[in-house]
């Protein structure tokens, strides 16, 4: 069973791996083909941030029936290293900055403090009968920390022996692409948690956060919850699945509590697909090194 990304489950009865996946470099198809964690990476385009790729897959025999495409998949650091950047140019007026373009102010302005919404996620395309390709949806989620696997239900019908990705250069890492022999939707359990362990003792209080629908449980680092559940009685296997919502929390960097650049700021805003072009040779001169400076950082959690 896997989530089909618009809120529902759908049973799938095969998986089948690509025959081949061309890219600029080659077939890539021998990394594409299980969940492995051997990734697919590209670098980004030393002029313009938001220039696109293709990725051709190439299915021998695709099942028939119900098809859908499955992609694991996280981001690169380049979302990161622009957010960060917007961060730097608005110094100590952050803060004020984004509160406001939460609130929808600026005219819910297409911003790089969202790089996703210009960067794109990734588009799967078919052939359109013409010679040329249709895009059929889109896969893909913000953040460079977690692969997640994302299903996108083909249409009916379709000859699905040719699928083309598009997606931003340097943008995506691609850990497994699959066809999948898909079967009627599934109904979700929903499950409360039973028990909580707080450093190995019971912690009621955080059940009954957990139970609440209008009570959050606000964790802070370092912090680890054991969470106990009841599976429902009966045989069978269970595919499990978690629903969390989170947010970014970011504390303000010395460095970026100087003189803001507001005007570098606002071309940000006004002409994104710009900014994207100047950043590019900033983002190129650290793109090199910033997976092992980014994993091997570390929080320092002080004790009382």
């Amino acid at each position: 069973v896997l989530a089909d990304g618009a809120g529902g489950f759908r049973a799938v009865g095969s998986l089948t791996a690509p025959d081949a996946g061309l890219a600029a470099e080659g077939d890539i198809a021998e990394l594409l083909r299980a969940p492995d964690a051997r990734e697919r990476t590209s670098l980004a385009d030393s002029f313009d941030l938001a220039t696109r790729e293709v990725i051709d897959l190439r299915f021998a025999a695709p099942p028939t029936g119900d098809l859908g495409l499955v992609v694991r998949s996280r981001q690169s650091l380049m979302s990161t290293f622009l957010f960060y950047h917007s961060l730097s140019l608005l110094g100590a007026e952050a803060g004020s900055c984004l509160a406001v373009l939460e609130r929808g102010g600026l005219g819910g302005a297409r911003s790089l403090l969202n790089p996703s919404v210009e960067l794109g996620l990734i588009e799967v395309q078919l052939p359109d009968g013409a010679g040329g390709w249709r895009t059929v949806g889109e896969v893909g989620e913000p953040g460079p920390l977690a692969l997640n696997v994302h299903l996108l239900p083909l249409p009916p019908g379709c000859d699905a022996s040719r699928v083309r990705l598009r997606l931003t250069r340097g943008h995506w890492r691609l850990d497994w692409v699959a066809l999948a022999s898909l079967g009627g939707a599934r109904e979700a359990v929903r499950l409360p948690p039973s028990a909580a362990l707080r450093d190995g003792f019971d912690d009621p209080e955080t059940v009954d956060i957990l139970r609440d629908p209008a009570r959050v449980l606000a964790a802070l680092p370092g912090d680890e919850v054991s969470l106990v559940y009841e599976l429902p009685p009966g045989e069978g296997d269970w595919e499990l699945f978690l629903e969390a919502r989170g947010w970014y929390l970011e504390w303000m960097r010395q460095e970026w509590l100087g003189a803001p650049d507001l005007a570098a700021a606002s071309r940000l805003l006004s002409d994104p697909a710009g900014s994207l072009r100047r950043l590019a040779p900033a983002y190129k001169a650290v793109e090199p090194g910033m997976e092992e400076i980014f994993w091997g950082s570390r929080y320092v959690r002080a004790t009382r």
